[in-house]
């Protein structure tokens, strides 16, 4: 299940709100435990790692390794 929602000011920490109806829906309880898979909406993780996430990070390819590796996923 994919949920957006806003990150909150809680004291010196941050929070997401997620809403009853969802929680029921997952039936999750008080104490329990899940995973949150977090990303910053609008941006696709796929493309940060294929662009790289600024200049000097990332992945360096040369134009060449681009087109190779654009082969290899073509055929």
């Amino acid at each position: 299940m994919e949920l957006v929602t806003k990150a909150k000011k809680w004291g010196s920490s941050f929070g997401v709100v997620i809403p009853k109806r969802v929680m029921d829906t997952l039936g999750v309880k008080i104490e329990d435990e899940f995973i949150l898979d977090i990303r910053p909406s609008g941006r696709s993780s796929a493309l940060r790692k294929l662009w790289g996430k600024g200049k000097g990070r990332g992945e360096q390819k040369t134009a060449q390794e681009w087109k190779d590796e654009f082969r290899r996923t073509l055929y």
